[in-house]
């Protein structure tokens, strides 16, 4: 069910959403028949991504109810991926104050729970978002603290992704 999983994450990332509903949905599947509901939460959270594409209302409410669920059952690293996708939601949305909330929400958790590539891609989009607002130092002491954490944890991905929002603060 994860292998599934980490294919649709695959396909998400190279924007081939078909195919990453696909193995998304084989996902969920395989985790019904093996009652593995830490997968089934985990997969919807990705699956909820895609309705946030289309719908950002009802990716709103996939989000909180996978939420109410992940935290019923302690699932931590799906709290963090929830409040990261509720962060992303909200800047779409233009409502920075309640993305910034739910960063932080999930920053605390990550942190108590030294979840190290978490802290790191909940601190870029925290960068992102004090960028925009213009508090640039703030951004790049963010973004030093998530490229330390995204080297450690070897995520080239997020090292990537830091290291060019760390060229745009410090330009």
């Amino acid at each position: 069910g994860y292998v599934y999983q980490y294919y649709g994450s695959f396909n998400y990332y190279t924007s081939n959403l078909k195919e990453a509903k696909k193995y998304y949905n084989k996902s969920v599947s395989i985790g019904e028949k093996t009652r593995d509901f830490k997968l089934i939460n985990s997969t919807k959270i990705r699956l909820n991504f895609l309705i946030l594409e289309e719908d950002v209302l009802k990716a709103e409410h996939g989000f909180r109810t996978l939420l109410k669920e992940a935290k019923k059952e302690n699932y931590i690293e799906n709290q963090l991926e929830i409040y990261n996708g509720l962060g992303i939601m909200y800047e779409m949305r233009l409502m920075d104050d309640k993305a910034i909330e739910s960063y932080l929400k999930g920053l605390r958790i990550a942190e108590k729970h030294r979840k190290k590539f978490a802290t790191g891609y909940l601190l870029n989009n925290l960068a992102l978002l004090k960028m925009k607002s213009k508090k640039y130092k703030e951004a790049k002491k963010d973004l030093e603290r998530a490229l330390i954490l995204a080297t450690e944890t070897n995520e080239s991905r997020l090292q990537f992704n830091v290291l060019n929002n760390l060229g745009l603060v410090t330009r």
